[in-house]
């Protein structure tokens, strides 16, 4: 994984920049801290996720003309508190992704990616290519029309993901030999190897589990049926077990329903 600044390091940028720093903001979570006010965890283009107070933005009529809601992009000036919360002060609401609102399924993989980009970030580390992954995310997700394309959108998404914060699978080879495998191997996966197991190595892989074929083409990119990216979401969710320690709160869900039979449900 990429080096970022310590906490010490972290605290004097921040005190050598007092003034109110400005960036895009996407809203990743967001509750209740006052009758006016609410804490925010967002994903900023520059500064990766921050926990911000917003303080009167459930007023009726505060200052701010604009409201922003959970997955909301917003233009914000804002002060960052390396020990703590920092202050949201002036915003603008410059996207609203209304199409994942007119699905529960749709909303419900929005709310996955959200909750997984929360649980596999830390406070304050620059990572602007996952800002654009979750830019990119929301509006193809916002315009998906299947659950064959939700399903496909949440394992691309995974794959991405890791990859940005150093723990991208390895799929070509064995990552014990480096023997390049064909469909004719007989494959497993290891997450905490990272990656795809011969046969000839498996057996000295304690947490091996078996790769099926169509598993392994979905991961690849080569088939999209539900029934494999079931198998492929399954295998990914070994990885972020093993290296995020869990997964997030809406991945029942997301399995049970997305990649499960179900059509999407309109609200």
């Amino acid at each position: 994984m990429a080096n970022f600044l310590d906490t010490d390091e972290k605290r004097n940028w921040f005190m050598v920049r007092k003034e109110t720093v400005q960036d895009e903001l996407i809203c990743l979570s967001r509750r209740d801290f006052s009758e006016t006010s609410v804490i925010c965890v967002f994903f900023s283009q520059q500064y990766g996720k921050i926990s911000l107070l917003a303080k009167g933005v459930k007023r009726p009529r505060g200052k701010t003309v604009s409201s922003f809601d959970l997955l909301d992009k917003i233009r914000a000036s804002f002060s960052i508190n390396p020990d703590g919360l920092g202050l949201l002060r002036e915003y603008t609401t410059t996207k609203v992704w209304s199409d994942l609102r007119k699905s529960i399924d749709r909303w419900y993989v929005a709310i996955y990616i959200s909750e997984l980009i929360n649980i596999s970030t830390k406070e304050l580390e620059p990572l602007p290519a996952v800002y654009q992954l979750l830019d990119k995310a929301l509006t193809t997700i916002a315009s998906a029309d299947s659950s064959e394309k939700l399903a496909n959108i949440i394992v691309r998404f995974i794959l991405r993901l890791l990859t940005e914060i150093g723990y991208k699978p390895e799929l070509y080879k064995c990552v014990l030999c480096g023997r390049r495998l064909t469909p004719d191997d007989l494959l497993f996966f290891s997450a905490s190897s990272g990656g795809i197991v011969c046969r000839d190595c498996e057996p000295n892989v304690f947490d091996k589990i078996r790769l099926e074929h169509r598993a392994w083409f979905c991961l690849l990119g080569k088939v999209k049926d539900r029934v494999s990216a079931l198998l492929a979401f399954d295998i990914l969710n070994t990885m972020l077990r093993e290296h995020l320690g869990k997964v997030p709160v809406s991945t029942e869900y997301c399995r049970e329903r997305i990649f499960g039979e179900q059509k999407i449900t309109k609200l």
